[in-house]
This record gives structure tokens, C-alpha cells and sequence, in this order.
């Protein structure tokens, strides 16, 4: 499921924030989408436990009908066999973004956007989270 965050068209300054919860090792990476569909990579976390802090992704003109794809991925080789589904269960990741229209606001992600591998030692989530310019 797609998330939508309204972004003023003008200079206002955007930041996004990604917020991990997980006993494992976990990457983040942050694309965006241009109306085109080309793509490149906006932010990555340079910690292993996949967290980007309050982060400028660019003023709301900038960033206006781009798509951000963000996608963590998480590395269970290290939890023991029978703790696996539960961390699976318990991951935790939430988008929080300031400056669009609305305010702040928070995003966790969508259960249907979670996959585990069958041997359970690894699960990636990736988000899509629509930059829309508000309707007049």
C-alpha cells in the first residue's frame, strides 16, 4: 500500500526520518522516483541497524510528484533459529516526515509490503510513499 504525503510547491524545506526497531542487523536505502521513472538513490543509513536520521530530501517544489521508494533490509543469520519469527513479527519501521502541507507526520509501513525469506534469515519491506503537490 502506497502512502501519500503533500508537499507545498514552493522552497518550504522537506526532511524525512527513518525509525527502525529490530534486534538485528538492518539496512535503509532511500530512492526517488522522478516523473520519468528514473530513479537514484536519496539517502542510505550508514549504521547496521538501518536507522537515517532527520534528513533535508529537498524543498516541496523539488520534491513534487516524485515517488520516494524506501527499502530495509534485515539480516537474521545472527538471531538464534527459534527466536526468528518473532523478530520477524516484531520488526518495527516507521517514515516520519516534516515540512509538507499537512506538518509532521508519521508512516509505519504496510505488513503486505514485509517478505520473508522461506528459511527465515532474511526479510526486506520496502515503502512507497507518493510526494503529491495538494489539489486546489
Amino acid at each position: 500500500m502506497a502512502h501519500f504525503y503533500p508537499v507545498p510547491v514552493a522552497g518550504t524545506p522537506v526532511t524525512l526520518a527513518v525509525h527502525i526497531s529490530t534486534p538485528s542487523e538492518a539496512t535503509s536505502v532511500v530512492r526517488i522516483v522522478e516523473p520519468d521513472s528514473s530513479w537514484k538513490v536519496l539517502l542510505s543509513s550508514d549504521e547496521a541497524d538501518g536507522i537515517i536520521p532527520e534528513t533535508f530530501i529537498g524543498t516541496g517544489v523539488q520534491l513534487a510528484g516524485r515517488v520516494l521508494k524506501i527499502k530495509t533490509f534485515f539480516e537474521l543469520d545472527l538471531i538464534r533459529e527459534e527466536n526468528r519469527q518473532s523478530v520477524i513479527d516484531n520488526i518495527l519501521v516507521e517514515y516520519s516526515f516534516t515540512g509538507g502541507v499537512a506538518g509532521p507526520r508519521t508512516y509505519a509501513y504496510d505488513p503486505a509490503d514485509k517478505r520473508a525469506s522461506s528459511d527465515k534469515l532474511a526479510v526486506v519491506i520496502v515503502s512507497t510513499i507518493h510526494l503529491n503537490a495538494p489539489q486546489l
